[in-house]
């Protein structure tokens, strides 16, 4: 009951927004991230984030033992391979992390907007919009196929109360006899049985 009655509600969101607030129709696509965004575990994104700083921080110190043990075997090659590679890696990480905090403050900000707290997950809180927005294209596609069916059926009824009750296909009507028909030479029917209608 309650699924019909949130149905019902959509649909005449539909109208509603199509009839009066025409530009507000294209939402969905000014909202097209909110599908993706709905599917980020922050929870995990934190812990794949700490996961790469703590790999990180595990190179740098073995890189800072070889400097420190030149005579260890293979030192120097691993400095040399490993030396450019830190600095791109520290370079990624930082921007990284500035990703993540720019990320925070902004979700915190969207959340506000609407009383949420910033600790709710995003598939939660995207969770929301997206499942609308599902709901919302759905019932635009069924109106849209009813809205065509009641048209073809107005034709059909229209196209039935035009034409006449008992009337004969075009196709079929017997052609009367023209008044000035005349007999030929060739014709099977004698003139004096020919008559004018």
């Amino acid at each position: 009951k309650q699924w019909y009655q949130r149905r019902v509600a959509i649909t005449a969101g539909v109208e509603t927004v199509e009839m009066i607030f025409p530009d507000l129709d294209s939402f969905a696509e000014e909202l097209s991230h909110v599908p993706v965004a709905a599917k980020v575990a922050l929870a995990e994104l934190k812990s794949d984030v700490n996961d790469l700083q703590a790999g990180n921080r595990l190179l740098i110190k073995e890189v800072d033992h070889m400097q420190k043990n030149p005579s260890l075997k293979g030192a120097s090659v691993f400095q040399q391979q490993f030396k450019g590679f830190l600095k791109d890696i520290a370079d990624t990480m930082t921007d990284l992390e500035q990703m993540m905090g720019d990320m925070k403050k902004k979700y915190t900000i969207a959340t506000s907007h609407f009383a949420e707290s910033s600790n709710v997950e995003p598939e939660t809180f995207f969770g929301y919009f997206n499942s609308f927005i599902l709901q919302y294209s759905d019932a635009k596609e069924t109106l849209a196929k009813k809205r065509e069916e009641e048209e073809k059926k107005k034709k059909k009824q229209l196209a039935a109360e035009m034409l006449p009750s008992g009337a004969s296909s075009p196709t079929t009507r017997s052609r009367p006899i023209s008044p000035n028909l005349q007999s030929t030479s060739t014709s099977p029917i004698p003139p004096d049985l020919i008559v004018d209608l």
